[in-house]
């Protein structure tokens, strides 16, 4: 039996991937881009996804994972459809309606959730969870139990939690919470709380004590409200070298000795770790359509 054609999207605040193909590690077409006014933006995922309907045939389903906020409920009328979103002129749109031409089921989740599921998949993790974070031109949080995205009135939004300053630091930048993590260690944040591009800062730079700092707080977070197996961080500023080891060590002073044989029987520095996926909400959104064929929810 021939496995299903499947259009996957992964839609980023920055940038937008797209693949068509029968199994996410080989496609057939692929195709990125910047994120621009949501007309153009959806103009090319349209011709993109025509053009490769006219070689391969349609697809059977499109699975999306998207920046948000976004509404993520399946039986919610506005299925689909930004919220109160950062991203200028984004809110309000609605993703589903600009894929309507392609007349096949469409899943939305966010790309955080997605790429926990990728990563859950991955590991073979079947019965436990995992939480995954990114931090790059935002930052985000999604969590997968047993093979399913977290969901309820909303999708978890824990980039707006409050963390307490340190000494001299910057103040936040985000325009609903003045001291949430997003607006103090996403990479735009970064920029402009230090005045200086992460990439070019230094390693004795005091922005990456200070940001592991508040990702540790983040991660003790995490691990204090859901206990997942494990915490997998992805996105550009992770990127850093050295940074997984100055995260491990403020976690570890964050979180103390408190039920550390059970939380971390694997140690911590196997319990936080780097993705398995370069592209993981890529790969899950490539999952939603396919579980959404298959006739599973995910």
């Amino acid at each position: 039996m021939q496995r299903p054609l499947i259009a996957a999207i992964e839609a980023g605040g920055t940038k937008f991937n797209l693949t068509v193909g029968y199994s996410h590690d080989q496609p057939l077409e692929k195709i990125r881009f910047s994120t621009t006014h949501p007309e153009q933006t959806f103009q090319r995922c349209q011709a993109f996804l025509a053009e490769a309907a006219d070689r391969h045939g349609p697809p059977a389903g499109i699975g999306i994972a998207s920046f948000g906020p976004i509404d993520i409920r399946p039986d919610s009328p506005s299925y689909g459809t930004f919220m109160d979103t950062p991203k200028p002129g984004w809110t309000g749109v609605d993703f589903r309606a600009a894929l309507a031409q392609f007349r096949c089921p469409v899943v939305i989740d966010t790309d955080v959730n997605a790429a926990a599921l990728a990563e859950y998949r991955a590991r073979a993790m079947h019965g436990k969870s995992l939480a995954y974070i990114t931090l790059g031109t935002g930052l985000g949080v999604g969590l997968c139990n047993d093979g399913s995205s977290l969901h309820s009135h909303l999708h978890p939004e824990l980039g707006h939690l409050h963390s307490e300053a340190l000494a001299g630091e910057p103040s936040g930048t985000c325009p609903f919470h003045p001291r949430c993590i997003e607006g103090l260690i996403c990479g735009p944040a970064l920029a402009k709380r230090w005045d200086i591009r992460p990439e070019q800062a230094p390693d004795d730079h005091p922005l990456w004590d200070n940001l592991a700092h508040h990702l540790a707080t983040l991660c003790r977070t995490v691990t204090l409200a859901y206990s997942p197996h494990s915490i997998v961080l992805g996105g550009g500023v992770m990127q850093r070298p050295g940074l997984f080891q100055r995260l491990n060590a403020a976690f570890s002073s964050q979180i103390g000795n408190y039920l550390a044989h059970q939380l971390f029987p694997q140690g911590i520095d196997q319990f936080i770790e780097p993705p398995s996926y370069a592209d993981a909400g890529l790969v899950g959104a490539f999952y939603l359509a396919h579980a959404r064929i298959a006739g599973h929810e995910v």
